[in-house]
């Protein structure tokens, strides 16, 4: 072996030693990282305000930017702000003079951008540190009341302050996972305009969303399922009084939610059943509406969309249209760096795999895979996935970087695995 090369290893090795071990040091690349990006981005100074540990949920507007890292350290880090800040920053960040403060889309676009930016930066801050770490795709948590952090979360704390507002960082410490089981959600007779937007907006949240066309299917899944809400395509001309009565003798606590038109919507269903029918979704509706009227619905009755739950999983044994292949490498040198698998349950969060025996020993955990392939009937789903668990030949794997339209197409699979349980 030649002499430099024993240095460079005896180098590397030295470094390796030498990486930090507590999170007030791994919080320093993205407090680096967050300071310089937005300094750049405003052209104006912020200023370290108070450094501190938290315990419980802490916030002080409604944005919120998630970075969670994998690898040598697995954390998650928030930079969060007012509305107003991110406005600012928004206009700050795409050169307009707009005084429309209420630009959402605007707001958003720019907010991703920043945590995309925060991300790179501090990816070569945690190199420099001689972490191997990844970085997850950020992503934009809306809303004042939303909850990011258990009452036992432990948090480190930076406040800042500058000339267009304030900001804080946030870097988990210690998570303990509270996830609650996933809730049930019936579409009885419901066409596939609204029931594609329930199946996107629900089961990527943790909600099994099922379907039926008729009453006996739903009393199989009232037997079986623990349904918490139904969507109903209403009717005039059919006895819906009669089989919501029904139903409340076997499910007292069942919430309705009807599809329906102002023109033959009656509100003798509301007088009827004031603790159960919760209104109606029009027919020509407004996605993003829709979306923000049934959060405050089920906030209301206290299902809280917004809070962890458990990803639906959907076991996919004995199903040969459903594989996986997995490369170990991003430019292919050897067939042997492409792995055939099968995939024996899936959620939006990852998949459970079954690979062939002689290969187990090239997949350790925390391994990050740069692609994995999900081939589901039909629908092709291209993410990085890393390996959280091993046992014998089984591979759970966590997908890092999915995107919203493989989000989708999982939810659309996950939706027509839990039709066929309807059917059986």
């Amino acid at each position: 072996m030649p002499i430099q090369k024993k240095i460079n290893q005896k180098r590397k090795k030295r470094m390796h030693q030498q990486k930090p071990n507590n999170f007030t040091q791994i919080l320093i690349p993205f407090l680096k990282s967050g300071i310089k990006v937005l300094n750049e981005l405003t052209g104006v100074k912020f200023e370290k305000k108070e450094v501190y540990q938290h315990t419980g949920n802490k916030s002080i507007g409604e944005i919120k930017i998630e970075i969670e890292v994998i690898g040598d350290i697995k954390t998650k880090v928030y930079f969060d702000m007012s509305k107003t800040f991110a406005y600012k920053l928004a206009k700050h960040i795409l050169q307009m003079n707009t005084d429309d403060d209420n630009d959402t889309e605007l707001m958003e676009s720019a907010i991703h951008e920043v945590g995309n930016m925060i991300a790179g930066n501090a990816t070569g801050f945690l190199e420099d540190m001689n972490l191997d770490c990844d970085i997850k795709t950020p992503k934009a948590i809306l809303g004042k009341d939303v909850e990011i952090f258990t009452p036992n979360t432990q948090i480190g704390v930076i406040e800042f302050t500058g000339p267009i507002g304030d900001f804080n960082i946030y870097i988990v410490i210690h998570e303990e996972e509270r996830f609650l089981d996933p809730a049930g959600i019936l579409l009885y007779n419901i066409p596939d305009v609204i029931s594609n937007f329930i199946v996107e907006f629900f089961i990527p949240r943790g909600f099994s969303v099922y379907s039926c066309n008729n009453e006996e299917d739903a009393w199989k899944m009232f037997d079986h399922k623990e349904i918490v809400l139904v969507f109903i395509n209403y009717n005039q001309r059919f006895d819906h009084e009669s089989m919501l009565s029904k139903w409340l003798n076997k499910v007292p606590n069942l919430r309705i939610i009807f599809y329906s038109s102002p023109t033959e919507w009656s509100d003798k269903m509301l007088k009827k059943f004031p603790n159960t029918v919760l209104g109606y979704i029009p027919r020509a509706f407004d996605s993003l509406k829709t979306a923000k009227a049934i959060i405050l619905i089920l906030d209301k009755i206290g299902i809280k969309y917004n809070q962890k739950r458990k990803h639906v999983r959907v076991e996919l044994r004995g199903d040969d249209k459903s594989v996986a292949i997995l490369y170990r490498k991003i430019h292919l040198e050897d067939e042997k760096d492409i792995i055939n698998a099968n995939i024996l349950d899936l959620s939006i969060g990852g998949a459970l795999l079954e690979i062939p025996t002689q290969q187990i020993d090239n997949f350790p955990e925390k391994l990050v895979i740069p692609r994995c392939q999900l081939n589901l009937r039909g629908h092709v789903i291209r993410t990085k996935a890393q390996i959280m668990k091993k046992i014998d030949n089984k591979l759970g794997i966590s997908f890092i970087e999915i995107t919203e339209d493989d989000v989708k197409r999982i939810s659309f699979f996950i939706h027509s695995k839990l039709a066929e349980i309807v059917k059986r």
